[in-house]
Order: structure tokens, then C-alpha cells, then sequence
């Protein structure tokens, strides 16, 4: 019932209570008035009620301002929320008025069809239309998770580096993943509750002793690593393999330090060391326990740009000289243009997932999960094309299971037309 998924819920119920309709009116002709008919107008009435409710008693966090801040306060910690809690109860109300609207017409809307005249159905199509269009029109262009007026203001600093040089961030302390994300930037952190194991597992090797998440895994991780005046910043290995380019900091720098993006209190030191998302190591190392491969990673003697580490051996010479280079992507589908003196492996320093396919120019590739949980493709000596695409088993599985069902329902309907039409053939005469 949140905004921004209202129209799906309402949508997805006026299908489902026309598709009942529809295949009753195919199985028995005009539609019989069945005691399950009321269900829809009990569960809408009750939401309406809920909504109603909802509308008036707030829920306890926002009800006033110091409950509201407490809550944060205890839930974050040291982090400091001043805000204006009268907004957020604005919000409320207005959302749940407008679904208890809905609900209210959804509900009247049933019992008309209840007491309509049997068979008489032809304003339900339009209904759909309307539906399908509000759906279409409200969702069009945004992908809001709250009303667009709560969000955070824009933070100079951090738009400039969205703007700069590519590279992942990670914030020291300060910042959530989701908060960047709102700022256009990408964190290495994660922001749910639910983090993939090896991701979690090859941050942990970075993470600051003593200082734990108070939620997700990674959400709040503080990494290793030292400030170097003026402006640069020295983080571990892995995050260089990473492409962690920009540590966010909050408060005022110390004086020896000069950052290159600094506004409001924030402020950005660069980690030079890091690499591009997709780059070629001058050697491959097999290591096939994941524990030994973690340790590897966890050494400060690492360096990502000369080894890099596979589960199983791979046949390439001792020093591999090649560049890759991202031209373009979406988010199922990743472009690298790659040039290579020698063959090699070509890393790219995202999640390792088995929908992921390879292709060098065309071709398809096995896909090695290489420094135990991003991806490499051996690449041969030559120039071309490396694209990857995301092709998961369940999307075809899906896609199999929704045209086996179009098929039977396909055929229940030309069975059940055949059949009508022979119940209404008249018998011939003197036969």
C-alpha cells in the first residue's frame, strides 16, 4: 500500500478479479452470483477501514518529533538526524486518504457488479483500460522509494564526483550505499539486509577491527586504510582491485589535508592505486581453496594489477600484457573493448553470478570466478569485443512456464467454443 507501488497492487487485483470473471462467463455462460463473490468486497472494505485508520493513528516513530529522533538515534547511533517530522506525517496521511479512496470506490465498484443484472459486464473493459493507463502514466519517467519532497538535498562535494574521474566509492563512517546511490555515486558497500556471501566474505577482509554493522553486513563497514596529505588516500588491496577510487569523510579535515571535492562537511580523498573495473593482471595464480584465496586477497602484499587468482589452472603465459575497457553497458549488459598483446585474463570487478554469459566477439566464453568473487574470461592474443550479458536460468524457465500456460489456456478455450457450438447445433429433422 506504499505510493509507489499502489497502482501495482490495484492493477494486479482488477486483473485477477477479471480473469475470474471472464473464465466463468466461458464455463457457464453468464456469471452465476457464487458466495465467494463477497470475499473481494470484504478484504477491500477491510482495507479501507485499515487505511482509514492508518490515516489518523500514525505509526509510533512519527507520531512527534523527539519519539522520531530518539528512534533514529538509537537505531544509527552516532549518527545525528535533524529533521522535520511534520512532513513525513503529511506524507502519511495523504497516501493513506488516497488508498482508502481507492479501496472505498474498489469496494462500491464490487457490490454494482454484484447487483448488476447477470451477464451484463461490458463497462468492466474499460475499466481495465483506465487502470492500465493510470498505472502507466504514474509510473512513467521515476522510480521514487518515498515522496520525491523527502529527499536528501544535493551535496556539491559529491555531485562533482559523480562528474569526475569513473570509480566506486566507499564512505568512512558516514554515508549509507543507499544515500550514495541517491548522489548518483556507486558504494562497494551493500545496503539490505541480505548481502551475497562472497561479496560480504572479500569486504570483511577489509574491514577495520572492532567496528561492526549494526544491520546489514556491509552497510556501515569502516575500511582499512590512511589518509596521505594533501588529498589522496591508501586503502587495501582488495578495495584497489575493486575500483574503490573515493573515500567519503564527514567534519573537517585536518589542516594538512586539502581535499579536491569538499563541501558542507563533506569531504573526498582519492585513492589513486585503484583500478578500472575491467583492467588485464600481468599473471594468473590457481588457488583452489576458497580459504587460502581469501588469505591471499588479505595481504597487504597483494597487488591486484600483477596477480590475480582462479579456482582452477589455466593455461597463459607468465606475463600477460593486454588492456581492457568498458564502452558501454546497461544493467544486463556490459561492453569491453580489450586488446591484447599476449592472451590473458580479462577481469572484471563485479559480482561472479552463473546468469551471467561471456562472448568475445561473438563467440561464447566460460566465465572463471576469479579473485574469489568477481569474473574473469580468458581472452586470446588479438583486438575485439568482450560482452557480457545476463541470462539467468530462471528467466527462461519463467518465460517456458508462461508459454506452456498460454497453450493450455489456449486450448481449454478452443475446446470449450467447440463445445458450445455443438450443444447449440439443433437436431435435424426427421432424424
Amino acid at each position: 500500500m506504499m505510493s509507489h507501488n499502489r497502482l501495482v497492487f490495484l492493477t494486479s487485483f482488477a486483473i485477477l478479479a477479471l480473469t475470474a470473471t471472464g473464465l466463468e462467463v466461458l464455463l457457464h455462460g453468464p456469471v452465476q452470483r457464487r458466495w465467494w463473490f463477497w470475499l473481494p468486497t470484504v478484504l477491500l472494505a477491510a482495507l479501507c477501514g485499515w487505511c482509514v485508520y492508518r490515516s489518523i493513528v500514525l505509526p509510533e516513530p512519527i507520531t512527534t518529533q523527539p519519539k522520531f529522533d530518539a528512534f533514529y538515534r538509537q537505531r544509527l547511533g552516532m549518527i545525528q538526524i535533524t529533521t522535520d517530522v511534520e512532513q513525513i506525517q503529511a506524507w502519511f496521511i495523504r497516501h493513506y486518504t488516497i488508498m482508502a479512496e481507492l479501496c472505498g470506490l474498489g469496494f462500491l465498484g464490487w457490490l454494482f457488479l454484484w447487483f448488476q443484472r447477470a451477464g451484463r459486464f461490458r463497462w468492466l473493459p474499460v475499466l481495465v483500460i483506465f487502470l492500465m493507463g493510470d498505472l502507466l502514466w504514474f509510473d512513467y519517467g521515476r522510480n521514487p522509494q518515498c515522496d520525491p519532497g523527502l529527499y536528501y538535498p544535493g551535496i556539491p562535494a559529491l555531485g562533482e564526483v559523480a562528474q569526475s574521474v569513473p570509480g566506486r566509492v566507499i564512505g568512512v563512517r558516514c554515508l549509507p550505499a543507499s544515500l550514495a546511490a541517491m548522489q548518483g555515486l556507486n558504494d562497494i558497500r551493500g545496503c539490505d539486509a541480505i548481502d551475497p556471501a562472497r561479496m560480504v566474505a572479500l569486504l570483511k577482509t577489509v574491514a577495520k577491527p572492532g567496528v561492526e554493522s549494526p544491520s546489514a553486513a556491509t552497510q556501515f563497514l569502516t575500511p582499512k586504510g590512511s589518509g596521505v596529505p594533501p588529498s589522496t588516500v591508501k586503502l587495501a588491496p582488495v578495495l584497489d582491485m575493486l575500483g574503490v577510487r573515493y573515500a567519503i569523510r564527514r567534519g573537517e579535515p585536518l589542516a594538512s589535508y586539502h581535499p579536491l571535492f569538499q563541501s558542507n562537511d563533506y569531504w573526498v580523498l582519492i585513492n589513486s592505486n585503484a583500478l578500472p573495473r575491467a583492467f588485464v593482471p600481468r599473471s594468473v595464480a590457481t588457488i583452489t581453496s576458497d580459504d587460502g584465496e581469501l588469505e591471499a586477497l588479505a595481504s597487504p602484499q597483494f597487488n591486484p594489477a600483477d596477480v590475480a587468482y582462479v579456482e582452477s589452472p589455466v593455461e597463459l603465459p607468465a606475463v600477460c600484457r593486454g588492456t581492457a575497457e568498458i564502452t558501454n553497458e546497461i544493467p544486463t549488459r556490459i561492453m569491453i573493448l580489450v586488446r591484447m598483446e599476449t592472451p590473458g585474463l580479462v577481469v572484471l570487478a563485479d559480482r561472479w553470478d552463473k546468469g551471467w554469459r561471456a562472448y568475445w566477439n561473438g563467440k561464447p566464453m566460460p566465465i572463471l570466478r576469479a579473485n574469489y568473487a568477481i569474473r574473469g574470461v580468458v581472452i586470446p592474443a588479438g583486438n575485439g569485443t568482450l560482452e557480457f550479458i545476463y541470462k539467468p536460468a530462471s528467466l527462461f524457465l519463467g518465460l517456458w512456464l508462461a508459454g506452456l500456460a498460454v497453450i493450455v489456456l489456449a486450448g481449454w478455450l478452443i475446446a470449450s467454443k467447440i463445445r458450445m457450438v455443438k450443444t447449440k447445433v439443433p437436431p435435424l429433422s426427421g432424424q
